[in-house]
């Protein structure tokens, strides 16, 4: 769960920018101090420090100065706040997938974050565990499949579609996000038993 951001800092590095790793808190405000270090944030310093997020799935396309106020991109509104205790939040765009993440400006702490992301990848409490999860940014819109349901999230709104066999989910991993996995169709199964304990038989 932290290779993407270990990948980035790495690459940030290397052309010369001045990188510290900060321990974030997906959706603190509703999970409290038991979210602390479940992902891996970056600032970096440029004429002010910024923060850069490539790990949270539908999260910013471009760096954030840090600094509190509401920022635009594309077609999505963005928002950092000053939290007391030396805390920020980041309130993700309206229907995305992770509403919030907090994080503070002083170096991660490694420990906790490799504590949480053997959790996210092993317990059987983590809703990675739980739900085959697939998100991308396209220009005009954000497309996350969630088990069985495509869910696209654009300027006007969001809508849904349910996926119904193991064939259309395959496609729909192809077509959508370009992901060509022999091992999808076996997966089918546990997904709809998934979908079902969630939401019952309802489509």
């Amino acid at each position: 769960m932290l290779r993407n951001e270990r990948v980035f800092r790495w690459a940030l590095e290397t052309i010369g920018f001045k990188v510290m790793p900060l321990s974030g808190a997906v959706m603190r405000d509703r999970r409290g101090s038991p979210a602390n270090g479940n992902h891996l944030v970056l600032s970096i310093e440029l004429d002010e420090p910024y923060l850069a997020d490539v790990g949270l799935g539908d999260g910013p396309i471009e760096p954030l100065p840090i600094r509190e106020g509401t920022y635009v991109q594309e077609w999505r509104s963005l928002r950092l706040e000053r939290l007391p205790e030396g805390w920020w939040r980041f309130h993700n765009s309206k229907n995305a997938f992770a509403p919030t993440f907090d994080f503070q400006l002083q170096p991660a702490d490694w420990g906790v974050l490799r504590q949480q992301c053997d959790r996210l990848q092993t317990s059987a409490e983590s809703r990675f565990v739980q739900n085959a999860v697939c998100i991308r940014h396209l220009p005009n819109s954000t497309v996350a499949l969630i088990g069985r349901v495509l869910k696209t999230v654009e300027e006007h709104g969001a809508t849904t579609r349910l996926l119904h066999s193991s064939q259309e989910y395959s496609a729909t991993l192809a077509a959508v996000f370009g992901l060509r996995i022999q091992e999808a169709t076996g997966l089918w199964q546990r997904i709809c038993d998934r979908h079902e304990a969630l939401f019952g038989g309802a489509d």
